[in-house]
């Protein structure tokens, strides 16, 4: 499988410039590049927003709104999947509500929103928890097909009060058998280095990564997109990257960017090989 993981400095509050960078990145990209293409969390509007007022120009609808949109389009041009961070505005019982969400869109356009399960402090001043998480079929990908898509904060402790060893991200995802977690992020920098996240991200996904070798094992796939740059003086961390887990503590690195690299790297899952698009080292 062909991953493709895009990585910028999003201006806040200006999607239109937004959407230009993401175009200018993916231009280039034709049918049969990519299988499955991952933006970070809330990369058209940026993420530092103070409460539902400060937000409600910038909220979408699930299925027409102008992220979603785009995704389609891009989806269809180069026939892969689209999997993108928004901020989306559902009506349920009359009542508007606000998610931290992502849409995956397949080739053929069809739409699926997952909403934020695990709130970050910063989604909690204008976002409602998530429904739980999720995973969904999708055939096309092969020995990948069962997603467990993630947003950021949903791979860490509930809250940051849950027991450290809850692991409820992964323990879910283990029971149904996901094998390919794709996860859109706003993760923010420690300083602590491109190694030790990678080593963190790993920790979180400790139930997939030390399951003990079964007959019927199948290997999986992370693979993260995140922000870089920084929006009201918060440093974000970028280091995307694709990993693989092929047995117990067998790990390998495939591909990922640095922390303030920005552009598009597309990882062949199958051979190891990285392919650079269009990526600019600042």
């Amino acid at each position: 499988m062909k991953i493709g993981l895009v990585q910028f400095s999003p201006i806040p509050r200006n999607r239109k410039k937004n959407i230009e960078i993401a175009d200018g990145l993916t231009q280039s990209l034709e049918k049969g590049d990519v299988d499955y293409i991952i933006f970070p969390e809330m990369i058209f509007t940026g993420y530092m927003f103070e409460c539902k007022e400060d937000i409600k120009d910038f909220v979408e609808d699930g299925e027409t709104g102008v992220t979603v949109t785009w995704a389609k389009e891009l989806a269809k041009r180069v026939h892969s999947y689209v999997q993108i961070g928004y901020p989306q505005a559902l009506i349920k019982d009359g009542k508007v509500l606000y998610y931290n969400s992502i849409c995956i869109v397949n080739p053929e356009g069809l739409v699926r929103n997952y909403q934020k399960s695990f709130l970050y402090s910063q989604d909690e001043k204008w976002a409602e928890e998530g429904p739980g998480f999720q995973t969904y079929d999708f055939p096309e990908l092969g020995q990948y097909r069962k997603a467990g898509p993630g947003i950021c904060m949903d791979i860490n402790p509930y809250r940051f009060e849950a027991e450290f060893t809850k692991f409820e991200f992964a323990n879910f995802h283990k029971s149904k058998g996901t094998t390919f977690f794709p996860c859109s992020m706003a993760w923010l920098s420690s300083g602590d280095g491109e190694e030790n996240l990678f080593n963190y991200w790993l920790t979180r996904f400790s139930p997939i990564v030390l399951q003990e070798d079964q007959a019927d094992y199948k290997p999986s796939l992370i693979a993260i997109s995140n922000r870089s740059g920084t929006e009201k003086d918060t440093k974000f961390a970028g280091s995307s990257c694709v990993i693989r887990v092929d047995g117990f503590k067998k790990v390998s690195l495939l591909g990922y960017l640095h922390e303030d690299q920005e552009g598009l790297i597309i990882v062949n899952t199958e051979n190891n090989e990285e392919e650079d698009y269009d990526e600019d080292d600042e």
